[in-house]
């Protein structure tokens, strides 16, 4: 839905390039100027209703209180809650780039036909090059048709209670550690293990995928959240900041 005349005081959001999105990129990506307004004030995130994230929200609370979890902190991280993804994941203009993105997600390869008609709107929509993103905004690979399915809710949940319960299953499964040794980099939880120590939390996830049409993902980390990243991987730092969206937060460590 494009932007409209009531929307001329939204400051449209800027990515590490200095790129700006245009009226008619906005168009594009189905943003309008009220929900780039509910988004910088952190009401509601880019995809939703106010009335999906209050049952969003809502829901998220009982199935912590079923899980029994005390201690807390839910936050949003990237595209929905600041527009563009993390500075990592950078749009690709190169048609052996984007061939190699869908062979990697797909784990085929695009057809040419398919890669005609993606750079094809590629182009019609950033035509200049000099004013074009640097990150990925917003749902943009999916309506490019790069991806199959919409950007989603990434929900980072920190909570001493969830890593207690899920080192106490370690023996149970043969582990030595409760983080996932195919992410070392992140140092979040093994999901299966966020699955066993709060179970009601992941269906909450996988129903909420359902209503709205769109991923909800869960990283879950201990109560002092990500460790601060550094060097060559700064840019996948997900540590804990005071700009960060907090969603709901709630208790002490038990």
């Amino acid at each position: 839905m494009p932007s409209t005349d009531s929307d001329v005081h939204v400051t449209y959001p800027q990515d590490s390039a200095g790129y700006r999105p245009t009226d008619a990129h906005l168009e594009f990506l189905g943003v309008c100027g009220e929900q780039l307004r509910e988004m910088s004030a952190k009401t509601v995130p880019l995809g939703m209703t106010p009335d999906d994230y209050k049952k969003f929200v809502d829901e998220l609370v009982k199935a912590a209180a079923l899980d029994g979890i005390t201690q807390i902190d839910v936050r949003l991280k990237g595209s929905s809650g600041q527009f563009y993804s993390g500075r990592h994941k950078q749009m690709a203009y190169n048609r052996d780039q984007i061939g190699g993105y869908i062979r990697q997600i797909r784990g085929d390869y695009a057809l040419s036909f398919e890669l005609d008609a993606i750079m094809e709107q590629l182009v019609s929509v950033w035509d200049d090059p000099d004013n074009r993103p640097h990150e990925r905004p917003f749902d943009s690979y999916w309506r490019l048709g790069i991806s199959g399915q919409p950007s989603d809710y990434d929900i980072q949940i920190c909570s001493n209670t969830i890593a207690e319960r899920a080192r106490e299953r370690l023996p149970e499964f043969g582990l030595t550690s409760e983080y996932d040794d195919k992410a070392p980099t992140y140092g979040y939880i093994d999901h299966k293990l966020v699955e066993r120590a709060a179970p009601r939390l992941l269906f909450w996830s996988r129903r909420e995928t359902e209503r709205l049409r769109r991923p909800v993902t869960i990283a879950a980390f201990p109560s002092e959240g990500p460790h601060q990243l550094t060097g060559e991987h700064a840019a996948l730092s997900n540590h804990l900041r005071s700009q960060d969206w907090i969603i709901w937060r709630s208790g002490t460590d038990e």
